[in-house]
């Protein structure tokens, strides 16, 4: 832990959210998605996760409609 500097890239998700109105769980998954999409190799986990991502993205969608 510590190696990645997390707490600075959780630092940046949380200002780009609040920079641009968003959930910090919105700026994530579009990170997680655009990093997926530059990998050259992909497996199972990678589509899976994908998946789950666009998946959560479109349940958050939905749910912000119906507030």
């Amino acid at each position: 832990e510590g190696a990645l500097n997390e707490d600075k890239i959780a630092e940046l998700i949380s200002k780009t959210a609040l920079t641009h109105g968003l959930s910090e769980r919105q700026v994530l998954f579009n990170i997680c998605e655009k990093v997926l999409n530059t990998l050259k190799e992909t497996d199972s986990a990678d589509v899976m996760l994908h998946n789950t991502i666009l998946y959560l993205k479109h349940t958050d969608l939905v749910l912000s409609k119906l507030k």
